[in-house]
């Protein structure tokens, strides 16, 4: 096995925690989204936090997209799995990424690949994105909620502190989830993966 030493930047401090009160705001934002969808990219991969994207997209029930460099971030068979975003990507992924309201970017770079036109990327978005490199946040798409950390480590905050705010705000807004995923569903994959999101397929006969 390849052994990696430790190397010292100096002036270089890494973050890894994610700042608490940026964490809580991006709770408070998701549950108050109508349309929250993830772009998950090698970030993921990276940080081995797969099983943390999971539970975050099981507990708000958003549609995921994983980036050429994060697939298998989220298995190809989970039911909120859509597909690639972007020019490889299909329909459904893209049209998914032009409507949602509040778009949960975690480990990625904004790439032109997935973004096409600038101007025309998630028109309608508030970003919320993770990064552990501060210098990807904001070059691309500013975020309304920047979070510099770890991306496993700050899923694992995020996950606590949406099912600590879970319940207030399912009070007050009725299309969001409860703490276990039972969402009312007017808010999640079942609106944005309708058939007229869904990937298109070929007639011609096999």
């Amino acid at each position: 096995m390849r052994r990696f030493s430790t190397i010292h930047l100096p002036g270089y401090k890494v973050y890894t925690e994610g700042h608490a009160g940026q964490i809580r705001r991006a709770a408070q934002m998701i549950w108050e989204a109508k349309r929250p969808f993830v772009y998950a990219g090698g970030g993921i991969i990276a940080a081995d936090a797969s099983e943390e994207l999971r539970a975050l997209v099981e507990m708000i029930d958003a549609p995921a997209v994983c980036t050429l460099m994060g697939l298998g971030g989220l298995p190809g068979t989970h039911p909120n799995f859509v597909s690639m975003p972007g020019m490889h990507g299909s329909y459904a992924a893209n049209m998914g990424m032009t409507e949602t309201d509040v778009l949960i970017a975690l480990g990625v770079r904004f790439d032109d690949r997935v973004t096409g036109r600038l101007a025309a990327f998630a028109p309608h978005a508030k970003v919320i994105h993770v990064d552990i490199d501060p210098a990807e946040i904001g070059k691309i798409r500013t975020p309304e909620i920047p979070i510099v950390g770890d991306v496993k480590r700050v899923l694992k905050k995020l996950s606590a502190a949406l099912e600590e705010t879970a319940g207030n705000c399912a009070a007050r807004m009725p299309h969001r989830a409860r703490p276990g995923g039972d969402r009312l569903r007017s808010g999640s994959a079942s609106i944005l993966c309708t058939p007229t999101l869904r990937p298109m397929r070929s007639s011609r006969s096999t």
